[in-house]
């Protein structure tokens, strides 16, 4: 019998930022993963969940210690002066990697790094694109200059192998086939 854990995330603004609360609540069996995303709205900023954790994406491990959970985002109006930076992965590459941080705000000039984490052996990463699909890097940890608000997407790519084999024709043959897992 599988054992259902009940994952609440709750969106809340603090010091009237936010006239309402916008929950999801998620059923989730024991031994899965789950990935929390905090987005603001336009002129807020993310800063952080009500545990002290500023994961954004948060990963939660759920196992059988565990029965109701719930996590509260905490967003704040950010100044005029500062700039929001999104941070995702690509469009249909969310298996292939993930990234460090999904959002940054700071002001003109200011220095930030982006990271990018293949997911397994079988992924590496390929480049840091913008929003227009310009090349801003291709290493994986990357110094981000801020020059105003800004989309940026980690790119992954799947490694091929080749596999070769050889034998002497006149002692044997070789082949090669896949396994299906």
């Amino acid at each position: 019998m599988k054992k259902l854990v009940f994952i609440t995330i709750s969106l809340l603004g603090f010091a009237g930022m936010c006239s309402a609360q916008q929950t999801d609540e998620k059923k989730v069996n024991c031994g899965e993963k789950v990935q929390l995303i905090a987005t603001p709205n336009e002129g807020y900023v993310f800063t952080g969940w009500d545990d002290g954790n500023t994961d954004n994406p948060r990963f939660i491990d759920v196992d059988a210690t565990m029965t109701v959970l719930t996590y509260t985002a905490q967003f704040t109006q950010k100044e005029s002066d500062q700039y929001t930076i999104n941070v995702a992965v690509a469009a249909n590459m969310e298996h292939m990697g993930t990234i460090g941080q999904a959002s940054f705000v700071g002001k003109k000039d200011d220095v930030i790094t982006l990271t990018a984490t293949p997911t397994n052996k079988c992924y590496v990463f390929d480049q840091w694109q913008d929003a227009e699909g310009n090349t801003l890097s291709m290493d994986a940890s990357y110094d981000y200059t801020i020059e105003g608000d800004a989309s940026v997407y980690a790119l992954f790519k799947q490694v091929d192998f080749t596999v070769s084999v050889s034998a002497d024709e006149q002692q044997g043959t070789v082949t090669i086939s896949k396994v299906e897992q």
